[in-house]
């Protein structure tokens, strides 16, 4: 047997180099082996794949369910294994046992990570594990184990290729473990849990700003009033609905666009007692997403109608403020206009009046309300410390984003875990 290096590149040279007949056993496989495979199979060669499809070799990072559907879309018929940890590849008459690692850990280059078979043992494999193809193995490599055999013997006896095992390196083993002592490696019973965790549950922050609109209020400033009697100024609203038919109008489009992103949240995520954090399930976030977007783009379309409705309303709360001022002043005219109480012109006066109380109020600017009116969106991952919460996890079992079993393989885990510690 000769160790190898076998990257990705180099797996997919060794596919298409193929002439009859390739036999592929793995936890599973990604996009750039599914192409290399399909392409073999385009030109008539015999193709066999065996993989071991499971929720926990997808979410480690053995395997993605894209480049499985590739092959099944295609007419390869993908068998399944089980529990199992034997990984090879077989092309033609070259053979290798590989030791895949996982897309989830960080990649080295020129790792090791393949031995070239013999004939004795390609035979075995294919025996075991595609029985269907073992006469024709028997017949295929009787002849070839023999000159193999003899080769190799020869081979050995001449050839002083050897591994290059060599004494630890003090210097190099002392600087691992210090840097091991400053940042210490995660239990790996947890580092799993974790991996298992998050890469099935994550945490949404997702805001609308600038929706709670109709909310506002538009103060008239005291000390703008040509009248300074408290009790008299005490009887006037100082503070008006800003925007009072959109409040008063339930199926106004801002409120209907506030109602759309509620039902979105309530769709696709789960909520966790913190203002706009929520948990969402992975297998959802593609579909949230692409909602999501379509909301935005809704908004986006929206926003030269949203910007009438609310230039509308600032103009009719001014005339309403006005008429109030006009009703109050009337009532209540000032020293420096009571001496037109009496003519006819007095409306006019008190107009004139109000005017610099109007200039006075702070209406807001329109495209500013809009550009306030925005989603905002980010996640980040879930943490061991929220698995140890009980209240977390309970809310996850009530919503069905984690499973009974999976909880008490959570809890049993924290428990080992502390007991350890």
């Amino acid at each position: 047997m000769i160790a190898k290096v076998l990257d990705n590149s180099s797996l997919t040279n060794l596919i298409t180099s193929a002439h009859k007949r390739i036999f592929l056993l793995l936890p599973g496989l990604y996009n750039e082996l599914a192409e290399a495979l399909l392409s073999v199979l385009y030109l008539g060669k015999d193709l066999k794949v065996i993989l071991n499809i499971s929720e926990d070799n997808i979410r480690n990072g053995y395997c993605g369910l894209k480049a499985i559907e590739k092959l099944c879309s295609q007419g390869v018929q993908v068998r399944q294994l089980d529990n199992n940890l034997v990984s090879f590849i077989i092309v033609d008459d070259i053979g290798y046992l590989l030791f895949p690692q996982s897309r989830i850990l960080p990649g080295q280059e020129n790792l090791i990570n393949a031995l070239k078979m013999d004939s004795m043992m390609r035979l075995n494999l294919i025996s075991y594990y595609f029985p269907e193809k073992k006469k024709d193995e028997i017949i295929r490599s009787t002849q070839l184990i023999a000159e193999e055999t003899a080769m190799q013997i020869k081979k050995l006896e001449d050839n002083d290729n050897i591994a290059e095992v060599k004494p630890i390196d003090e210097k190099k083993y002392s600087a691992i473990k210090e840097n091991i002592k400053k940042n210490p490696v995660m239990n790996p019973d947890l580092n799993r849990l974790m991996i298992t965790y998050t890469t099935k549950l994550q945490y949404v922050d997702l805001s609308f700003t600038g929706i709670r609109i109709t909310s506002k209020k538009v103060k008239i400033p005291r000390k703008a009033f040509p009248i300074k009697d408290e009790v008299l100024l005490n009887k006037l609203a100082v503070h008006m609905s800003l925007f009072e038919n959109l409040a008063n109008n339930k199926q106004n489009l801002i409120r209907l666009l506030g109602k759309k992103y509620n039902d979105l949240r309530k769709k696709h995520l789960i909520r966790i007692g913190v203002r706009n954090k929520s948990i969402i399930e992975k297998s959802h976030k593609s579909d949230f997403e692409k909602e999501l977007e379509k909301f935005k783009a809704e908004i986006a379309e929206h926003q030269e109608l949203i910007f009438k409705m609310l230039k509308s309303d600032i103009i009719n709360t001014e005339k309403r403020i006005k008429a109030e001022l006009h009703k109050f002043l009337k009532e209540n005219p000032p020293d420096n206009i009571k001496d037109s109480r009496q003519l006819t012109i007095f409306d006019q006066v008190i107009d004139e009046a109000i005017n610099p109380i109007i200039k006075k109020i702070n209406f807001p600017n329109v495209n500013t309300l809009i550009q306030e009116m925005k989603l905002e969106l980010s996640y980040s991952d879930i943490t061991y410390d929220d698995l140890k919460d009980k209240k977390f996890i309970d809310l996850l079992v009530k919503n069905n984003a984690i499973t009974e079993n999976e909880k008490s393989e959570i809890v049993e885990f924290k428990k080992a875990y502390e007991v350890k510690k």
